[in-house]
């Protein structure tokens, strides 16, 4: 469910992942649907980002402040 007002943005080639921005947050749902961890690394604009490391076969949400 997204909110009104929310926005999708990124220029993603991939389909496993999402992201979204809303009220001075962005959430980037990430699916992994390997049978084996996977590391994402989330990065925005100004460079500030995380390393996520996505269980097997599941649906991450990261949230960053903006």
């Amino acid at each position: 469910y997204l909110v009104p007002g929310a926005k999708r943005i990124g220029n993603f080639s991939r389909t496993d992942l999402i992201s979204i921005k809303h009220e001075g947050k962005i959430y980037v749902l990430i699916q992994n649907t390997n049978d084996q961890v996977q590391g994402y690394e989330c990065q925005i604009e100004n460079g500030e980002g995380i390393k996520v490391e996505i269980p097997s076969n599941s649906l991450a949400v990261v949230i960053l402040n903006i």
